[in-house]
């Protein structure tokens, strides 16, 4: 059992370092290998629940057996009354039936010194992606640093500001970029409320790392995480009074850090490229109130406006229902970019099952974005 244990944890370190390198090798090393590559990771999890079964110290609880049902009722819908095709389900339900159990996994074989373990290996790991996201976001998007999936020529990049693109990282997408910093975010507010735990040297690094990377990778989402992480330590602070001298602490540090940076001239330019992103976005989503609950509340809200406009079409489209495609899809070759704002491309069902979709003929390219 215990040998078994010790293994399961080397299978959850393996699955950190996987998630972080998938990217880079789908990129970089094995891009001939790149879609086989995107469920990496699966097998992995499969074992490993395989084994904790066999031991009986499968985790369980509400949310993991509701996220479970979910999952096969979502398949079901999808195979009984959706597009039918049993490749894509299986794909689309990957992560509600074995990446969200790995939640669980991780919470029932760590203990508090594996997290705080993988806390400074992850502010170690934030030092050189920092520099790596700073050689990328200089670098013209043909660069080979900039290569993305299948030799797109466009790179891996997506648009930001200035003509300067958000770069990816060692991952596949800059989204990917965007939540690892903001665990470095959580990492090093954790670790300068709890400076005895970590080497003075790596939490110094790891907190400009973090400051250069939020402008540099121009994700608003960045900048909102840290802010939260802020939020909350503050709130520990209040709770827990023996915290203020440590916030006090962050914030002297956070201030001369910047100081520092603003005279550098990569920091500069990264600021100046980040504040044109913000003023573009707030112009076109009505400031940072339209942005803070567009993207918290517009996924929630989007499906139940889409069947809104299903079930009482606009009068300029006739009597055919239509069906609004709120977000970017990329399938390969193929490429839906449209957004459920007034200027909104309304597609037709048919149109979308025969010429986007194309399940039939187009399997392995919906398997591989």
């Amino acid at each position: 059992m215990q040998s078994n244990i010790s293994l399961l944890k080397k299978g959850v370190w393996l699955y950190f370092f996987l998630l972080i390198l998938e990217g880079a090798l789908r990129k970089w090393v094995l891009p001939g290998l790149a879609t086989p590559l995107l469920v990496v990771r699966d097998p992995l999890i499969i074992v490993m629940l395989f084994v904790m079964w066999k031991d009986s110290i499968l985790p369980s609880g509400l949310y993991l057996i509701g996220m479970v049902v979910l999952g096969i009722l979502a398949t079901s819908t999808a195979l009984l009354v959706g597009h039918g095709n049993l490749q894509v389900a299986l794909f689309g339900v990957r992560p509600l039936l074995l990446h969200f159990p790995m939640i669980f996994i991780i919470g029932k074989l760590f203990k508090p010194q594996d997290v705080l373990k993988l806390g400074r290996i992850t502010l170690i790991i934030g030092i050189p992606m920092a520099l790596l996201i700073a050689a990328q976001f200089y670098s013209p998007q043909s660069a080979w640093i900039n290569k993305g999936l299948n030799d797109e020529v466009e790179g891996a990049g997506l648009s930001g500001a200035m003509g300067y693109f958000r770069p990816s990282g060692t991952f596949s997408y800059t989204t990917g970029n965007t939540l690892f910093f903001s665990l470095v975010g959580c990492f090093c507010v954790y670790f300068w409320m709890n400076p005895t735990q970590i080497k003075k040297t790596i939490l110094y690094a790891s907190t400009a790392a973090l400051l250069l990377a939020i402008p540099l990778s121009i994700s608003r989402t960045l900048l909102f995480h840290v802010a939260l992480s802020l939020v909350f330590s503050f709130i520990a602070a209040l709770v827990n009074p023996s915290y203020l001298k440590q916030i006090f602490i962050i914030f002297g540090a956070g201030i001369v850090a910047l100081i520092i940076l603003t005279n550098i001239s990569v920091f500069q330019t990264a600021t100046e490229v980040f504040t044109a992103r913000i003023d573009n976005a707030n112009t076109a989503e009505g400031g940072l109130e339209g942005t803070l609950f567009g993207r918290v509340y517009g996924d929630m809200t989007a499906p139940f406006e889409g069947i809104m406009k299903v079930c009482h079409p606009p009068n300029d489209v006739g009597h055919t229902p239509v069906i609004p495609i709120s977000h970017t899809f990329e399938l390969t070759r193929i490429r839906i970019d449209v957004s459920d704002r007034p200027k909104s491309r309304i597609l037709h069902p048919e149109k979308i099952g025969k010429t986007f979709l194309r399940r039939e003929d187009h399997t392995e390219k919906l398997l591989s974005w």
